[in-house]
This record gives structure tokens, sequence and C-alpha cells, in this order.
């Protein structure tokens, strides 16, 4: 804070030097300063050619700041005549820091009249930040030794000026200058180079490291070599043009040709920035934004998500470098790291993109509790478990766009988990065997020998011994915990280790000792059971020894296998963690492993359940479809399930609003309405496909069906769509429909999983087409999108436009999830997004308060 004052403290890093510091130690108040007066103690000789000390503020567990102080070791006045003004030397009274440097002149004899009208041309010279010991001499130590013995002047050393000593590296400079603005002409700085000996002359020459010329195109000097008479000084201009925006850099070497080991090395840089930014994109959700969010949605605290990501597009012809922060404080202790891969842990904050291509950046991201609270990251007793909104800002630079900086808002929704897992990750390890007969069944797989020999050949036998690795799940709550492990994988079986009742007979329901309630329900490869209040219960995981055998020679060809298992929290279905588990038959502990080809376990499983799921779905609500039946109508509203829509032509746009409504409505003579608001897109005139020739496979069909009734007014329109959207809502509220709705969110968790392995995500992608293709085709859906639309475009009220019935806000909830996870643009998605997009435009939904208001 600028108005409060800060504790400081000077210490030499516990080196004992002959230095006098005044003060030590002290508090500078608030927007104030306090200067600090070094002296040494004894002869300059004795001290390090250079010094660094540290500045502690100790209010604060900061890195304490670093002074370097370059010691000038000046020759002495009896063995060198020198002008006092070129090569200052300290009193050993006096601060050791040499007088501020001044500018070298040009000097004006050697310029022709075409050099003189040049410079007049030439911008004003660059000022970047030079040393003020920049002026200083360095002389090797082996050859100052020497010079003490064998008097100075027999030894021609060069001294160069105009560039910033590098520290602890001896004859090591770097001249910086700085970012520059594209095709803003020259830049133009001086060197000069000194020969310290009075009595013999110097030979140099000077050249850059890179061959062929690629540093002429944009770097030249005035002059390459020459002989610099005793105590004499050359004057060498560098001029680097600014024609080219790119990082421009090079070494520059400068050989004392009379002294080799006096050769000294000057790394030069300069950035040619552009002044806007038309040069690179961030692309998050597939498309490019001027202020993306990245949304994470519900998170949970000391829990780490790594599956979000964003995408840097780089649409120049240059290699762009980056530069990733946040503006999270130190002392915050939530993290948000980088990572150019999904599965390792490969933090970075810098990168480079080639020129007309993208990286995808992932987001590590840890919450932690607020300050102040619990430690562990458990829910405070009593807790009212209000999530805690945060949001960080990402901050992007690429250094060749000058002032410019891409911000990205990451926002999220932090709450307590209410479960805690004791391991993410368990493996089980075997190893390979040789036998002569080898196991049964296994010559087979193996490859004919070119001819026959007596010798019988080797064939690996696989030892995998039977193991059990134990999970504890510990609920943190006060209230019973109802969770279920889903189980995809082929090589794996996970049961639930009962937990001894407790010994006191008045202790049962909610508060039995603290002892988990187990009620196994195992349907298919699921698992839902009851852990009480502050209880555990022990999860073991153990191998499918059926499957083993039966994979035994695909075990043997890849040799590592990775699945997992997935555990969710019932009654907050976003909490949920994933257990990953290995096998591995080589050297490897910690590998990620890609076995999800089509035709694969994984493949195969997933589409099976999504087929499951459509089915159960179409079975639900052709057994509720007498519920959606208008009580004013002798004819069902709702639609039969089983039976496919009429083909559509493009741009046909249909309601089953019951014709006859002339307020705002234009009927047609077959009874179709045509909806007042234009929509031209393909798909969502499929999704307002609706006949009004609807039947129920609750009723049996007949050969003239009774019309509905015709409303008389727009709102008796408004009337019959309420009562349906809410026998809609009625319908979905029951508990057969809540497990549909956790089926559906596994599902789009594991499509989610299985797409972020890269060469396989066109799968999950075709997978993800399938279940969202054929759910938004369902009659009730699009029933509902098309009553939802036509409420949207004849509503005034903006609350009308943001209701979504649950029943519609889980599948578009699942949807934009899915697509959130991939924010690259690809031609696989787009039939997705636009989905997305139609939808959520024909209910007046803006993309960003898409899944905030919500009917239940």
């Amino acid at each position: 804070m600028p108005n409060m004052p800060m504790s400081f403290r000077v210490s030499t890093g516990g080196m004992d030097l002959p230095l006098s510091v005044s003060p030590a130690e002290g508090v500078v108040p608030g927007g104030g300063y306090q200067t600090i007066a070094i002296s040494m103690l004894e002869d300059a000789t004795t001290l390090p050619n250079n010094i660094v000390l540290l500045v502690h503020d100790t209010d604060s567990s900061l890195e304490p700041q670093k002074v370097t102080i370059n010691v000038i070791k000046a020759p002495q006045p009896s063995k060198l005549t020198m002008a006092t003004a070129d090569m200052p030397a300290p009193t050993p009274t006096g601060p050791a820091v040499p007088p501020p440097a001044t500018p070298t002149p040009v000097p004006q004899t050697a310029a022709t009249e075409e050099e003189a009208a040049e410079r007049a041309n030439l911008p004003p010279l660059a000022a970047p930040t030079v040393s003020p010991t920049q002026l200083a001499p360095t002389v090797p130590a082996p050859l100052a030794a020497s010079a003490s013995m064998s008097g100075i002047s027999n030894v021609p050393l060069l001294m160069l000026r105009g560039c910033t000593p590098i520290p602890d590296l001896m004859d090591s400079y770097e001249l910086r200058l700085g970012a520059q603005d594209f095709a803003s002409g020259q830049v133009v700085w001086q060197l000069s180079l000194e020969n310290l000996s009075p009595t013999r002359p110097l030979e140099y020459l000077i050249y850059t490291v890179k061959d062929g010329g690629q540093d002429e195109g944009w770097m030249s000097l005035s002059r390459h070599t020459g002989v610099l008479e005793p105590l004499g000084r050359h004057v060498l201009t560098l001029t680097v043009s600014t024609k080219r925006m790119d990082t421009l850099s090079t070494y520059m070497i400068i050989e004392n040709l009379s002294v080799p080991s006096n050769m000294k090395t000057v790394f030069v840089t300069m950035d040619v920035v552009a002044k806007h930014n038309a040069h690179f994109a961030v692309i998050v959700n597939g498309k490019a934004n001027v202020n993306p969010v990245l949304q994470f949605g519900e998170v949970h605290y000391n829990q780490s998500y790594t599956n979000r990501s964003f995408i840097i597009s780089n649409t120049s012809t240059l290699p762009l470098d980056f530069l990733l922060t946040t503006n999270l404080p130190p002392y915050d202790s939530t993290e948000v790291g980088f990572s150019l891969s999904q599965s390792s842990r490969n933090l970075c904050n810098a990168l480079t993109v080639n020129p007309m291509s993208q990286v995808k950046v992932f987001v590590y991201f840890h919450p932690t509790p607020p300050l102040g609270s619990t430690l562990d990251g458990q829910a405070p007793v009593g807790s009212t478990e209000y999530p805690h909104a945060r949001e960080i800002k990402i901050f992007l630079n690429c250094r060749l766009v000058k002032d410019f900086q891409q911000v990205i808002t990451l926002t999220a929704s932090c709450r307590y988990p209410q479960m805690l897992l004791s391991a993410s990750d368990a493996v089980f390890e075997g190893r390979m065997m040789w036998t002569g007969d080898g196991p049964q069944g296994l010559e087979e797989t193996q490859a004919k020998p070119a001819a026959a020999t007596a010798n019988k050949k080797k064939l690996p036998l696989l030892d995998l011994p039977a193991q059990v690795k134990r999970v504890t799940l510990s609920n943190l709550y006060v209230t019973p915990l109802r969770y279920s492990i889903r189980n995809p994988s082929l090589y794996f079986v996970i049961d639930v280790e009962s937990t001894p009742p407790s010994e006191d007979p008045s202790a049962a329901g909610d508060d039995a000792g603290g002892h988990s309630v187990v009620q196994e329900d195992t349907i298919g490869n699921s698992i839902s059971s009851v852990v009480n209040k502050f209880a555990s219960v022990t999860l073991a995981v153990r191998l499918n020894q059926a499957s083993i055998s039966e994979q035994m020679a695909n075990l043997l060809r890849v040799r590592y296998i990775e699945e997992h298992v997935t555990v969710y929290n019932m009654d907050a279905p976003c909490e949920h963690y994933v257990i990953t588990l290995r096998i591995s038959i080589g050297c490897l502990r910690d590998f990620s492993s890609i076995q999800s080809a089509r035709g694969s376990h994984a493949h195969r499983f997933l589409e099976g359940s999504i087929v499951r799921y459509l089915k159960d779905f179409k079975t639900f609500w052709a057994t509720h479809s007498a519920a959606l039946t208008s009580p004013s109508s002798t004819s069902p509203i709702s639609v039969s399930p089983i039976s496919s829509p009429p083909p559509l032509s493009i741009g046909e746009e249909r309601t089953t609003i019951s014709p006859g409504a002339k307020e705002g409505l234009d009927a047609s003579a077959t009874g179709r309405v045509v909806a007042p608001r234009p929509m031209t897109s393909p798909i969502l005139s499929a999704l307002l496909n609706l006949t009004t020739s609807l039947s129920s496979s609750a009723s049996p069909p007949t050969s003239s069906p009774t019309p509905p009734t015709a409303p008389s007014s727009t709102g008796s329109i408004k009337s019959e769509a309420d009562g349906l959207l809410e026998r809609v809502a009625q319908a979905s509220r029951s508990e057969q429909y809540t497990k549909l709705s956790l089926e559906l969110l596994h599902i789009t968790n594991e499509l989610i999983l299985f797409g972020l392995r890269k060469p396989v995500s066109q799968l999950a992608t075709q997978l993800g087409a399938l279940l969202f293709g054929t759910l938004f085709k369902h009659r009730v859906i699009q029933q509902v999108v098309s009553l939802l639309s036509l409420r949207a475009s004849s509503s005034s009220s903006s609350s009308d436009r943001g209701m979504v019935p649950s029943v519609l806000d889980s599948l578009m909830s699942c949807l934009g999830d899915f697509l959130s996870y991939f924010p690259e643009k690809r031609d696989d998605l787009d039939m997705l997004r636009t989905l997305d997009y139609d939808v959520r435009t024909a209910l007046g939904l803006s993309q960003d308060i898409a899944n905030k208001k919500t009917t239940k």
C-alpha cells in the first residue's frame, strides 16, 4: 500500500565484506524514500569485482531485492598516466558508485556531406536502459596480476563503452534496444572502443556469429576492423532497421587481436513491434471474442481441474512469443497454471506459436477456501453452503504487439466438497515371463517360424498376481452422502467393503454411530450407496481375472493399460471424481495410455451406453404420453415417440399450436401455423417441424380423429402452452427421469474424457452427434422448443424468454458443456455448435445467460 510504512534490512547474503552500510535497517514512511550510503573500509583491491547486497522487506515473506555494485579497480597513477575523467577511481571513504554516464559525442570531422545529410534525416536515438556502470573497464584477473608485476603499459587492453556489463560474467555485455515501432525508420546507437595502454597499439576485429549475411539485413556497423593507438579511442555507429517486424537478436564478437584473452561478446536484441493487434486471436468455445470468458462452472475446493482450455491462433507469417500471467496476489493460495498437455502437468508461462498455426493451452485450476476458513477445505459445521463466485483474470501478452494485453476471464462457482477420496489413482504391476511351452492358446497369436526347428520357441507368459487397491471415501457433511460409482472399465471390478454396524442399538438412521450404511444397487456397471454424516466407506478395486485371461494376448502386446471409474454425488452430480486405474507390465508407473480406437472396448461401451439411454428416454416419454394430453382437447397434445416426423422442406417453419388463432398468427389452409418470427436455419426449422395430427401410443388410431378445440385468442394459446409445459415439467420431476438426467450427465462426462484424447477426438464427436442429435429430434423436445420459441417471440417480458423447463435445460446444459471443452474450430463440431446456437436463438437466450435461469 502506498500510504503504509515499510521496514527494511540490508544484508550481504552471509558474506564478510569490508563495507559500511548506513543505515543497515530502518523504516521508510509511506510514499517516502530512504538513502543508503555504502563505504569501503579497506582498499578496493581486496574487494571482489561485483558485490551483491540484499534489501529485505521485513514485513512480508517476499524475496529480497538484489542490488549489484560493480567495483572499479583503477591502475596506480605512478604506472599509468590517464585523464581522471576517463577512468574514475573511488576513494576509500566514498561510495563505490561511478558517476552517471554521459552521451558520447559523435565525431563530425570524418563525416562527408552525404553522411551529414543522412544523419539530419535520422530519427532521434532510442533510449534503452543502460546501467550507470557500463563505462567501467573490465580487466581480466590473470592480466591484471601480470600487469601489477610487469606494468600495465605493456598490456594493450581493450575497453568497451556503451553496453551494459552482465553481472558475474567477465567481458560479457548486452545491448537491449527495447521495442521499436514497425517501419519507424532506423535506430542508431553508439559504441566506443578504447586502448588502455599508453605505449602499445591495439588491433581489433568485430563480427557477428550468424553466417550468410543474416544479420546484415537488419543491422550494420560503421567499421569492423581498426587499430587503436596508445590511449586512443574509436567511436562505432550501430544502425538497426525496423522494416521487418520480428524479435531481432544476435551476438557480436569483438576480438582483441593483440591480446586474444581480452575478447568481448555483446548480445544485441531489439523487438520490432506492431502498434495494433492484427496478428493473433484467442478462441474460446469455437469462436474468437474480444472479451473471452472461460467458464469452469461449479468446482470444489482443494480439487484440481485440468480439462478446460483455450486456443491461441497466430494469423501472421511470423512466429509469435507469448507470456501468460494472472492477477492472483502472492498471498492467494489458489493456483492457476498453464500447460500444453491435458494429461501431464508440465506447466509453462511462456510459449511460441508458429506462423499461421494455433496452440491449445490447458488451464490448471486448483481453488482453495477463502482466507480465514478451514485449511483442509472441509465445509464448516452448519455452513449454509452458498457457492463462492471467483473471477480471475488471465493476461496474454505478445512481444511483437505494442501496448496490447488480451484478457481472458476465468469464472467459477466454488463450493466445499462433500466427498473426500484418499487416492485418485491405482496402479497394478505385473511382469512378463518366458516359458518354453507358452500358455495354452497363445501359440496362435505368435508368428510362425520360417522353417520348423527341433527346439521349442519361447513364448511370453503374463505374471499379474491378484491385487487389491483400497480407496477410502469419506462424507464431510452433517447430511448423508448418496453416491454412485460408474465403472466402464474392462480389466477392473470395484466393490464396497461394508463397515461393521454400531453396537449401540439406539444408534440408527443417519446417526448410526458414524458408520456407513451401504445399500448396493449393482445394476450393470454401477453401484449406488449411502454414507452417513462424517462417516467413510472403503472401495476395493480388483483385477477382473476373467477379462485378463481373455485379453492376455492384447495385454502382452500393449503392456500398458489405462481405464477409470467415476464417483458421483447423487445429490450434487457436479461433484464427481475420476479414479484412474492402470496396469503396468513394463517399467513405467506414471503414464497415459490411449487404447480408445474405433472398435475398442472404450468406444463400444460408450456407444452402447448412448444407445441404451436413447431407448430409455423414448420409453419414458411413451409411457407418460397420456399425462401430456390437454384436458380441453379430445385428442392428445403429445405425439407418439415411435412415429417419425414427416419430411420438411428447407425454410419451412411449423408449430403445433391449434389452428384458428388469428391474432398474431397466420393460419394456413392445411391447419399449420407459421410463427411470426422468421427463421431460415434448416436445423431450427427441423426443430419446429411438428404436425397438428397428433396421435398417442396410449390410444388406438382412428380413421377420423376429432380435431382439437381451437383457442380463440392469444391468451388461450399462452394458457395452452403453459399447461403443456407444466405437464412436461411434472413428468420430468419423477424419480425415473431423475435417474435419466444423472445418466445423461455421466454419458456427457464420458464423451468429454473420450474426446480429450486427441487421436480419438473425432470418435467422441460422432458419438456426441448420435446422442444430442437424436434427443433434440424427439417429438416432446421439439414441441417444448416450439412452444417456448413462440412464447419468446410474442412476449415482451424478458422473464418469459429466460425461463427454460428443466427437461430442456438439462439437454442444453450437457450439450453446451460438451462443446465448451473443445474450443478449437473443427468441421466435425459444426453440426453440434449450429444445433446449440439455433436452440438458444429460438428461445431468445443469450450465450452468456443460457444456463442461469431455470424452472424446476
